[in-house]
């Protein structure tokens, strides 16, 4: 019953929780968000023509198997799912490395996700404050506009 809540509030994710594949750059990722949205749609419009457990299932296995990999765009995916709830039983820590993961690689999105999570985690750590600060000026110098409002934020609070 759970697995069953998560695959759909799963689903939910690919159309509405800033999973835009617009942002992605590897392809199979893309693909793989792509068919599990058209696959949604297609249960909600005629149920029972697509098992729609049996895709996201496969998506969510596809986009570990890539995060694995060290795949970006993966990891930034499973980044924000556990961020979001998705995965109920994802520690900081994990939710940390995904975006790390992410980061370390260039995605822009997984910077500024990491950069607050890690202001809002380390406080008190000087290193990992800048570290923090660093991850989301290279964001907005990327033109993030997420990015971009944290910094003001920052700089308003006189950090």
């Amino acid at each position: 019953m759970l697995l069953t809540a998560i695959k759909i509030k799963l689903a939910a994710l690919v159309a509405v929780a800033g999973l835009n594949t617009d942002t992605l750059k590897n392809p199979e990722v893309v693909k793989t968000l792509e068919s599990l949205a058209a696959d949604q749609a297609t249960a909600q419009k005629e149920p029972g023509k697509v098992d729609i457990n049996a895709s996201l299932t496969k998506a969510v296995e596809k986009i570990a198997e890539l995060a694995k990999a060290g795949d970006a765009d993966a990891n930034y995916a499973l980044g924000k799912w556990a961020t979001l709830g998705v995965f109920q039983n994802a520690t900081p820590e994990a939710v940390l490395g995904f975006y790390k993961a992410s980061a370390d690689k260039g995605n822009i999105l997984a910077k500024v996700e990491l950069g607050a999570l890690m202001l809002q985690a380390f406080p008190q750590d000087g290193e990992k404050l800048k570290e923090a600060v660093k991850l989301i000026e290279e964001a907005e110098a990327a033109g993030n506009n997420d990015a971009r409002r944290a910094l003001a934020q920052l700089t308003l609070q006189g950090a």
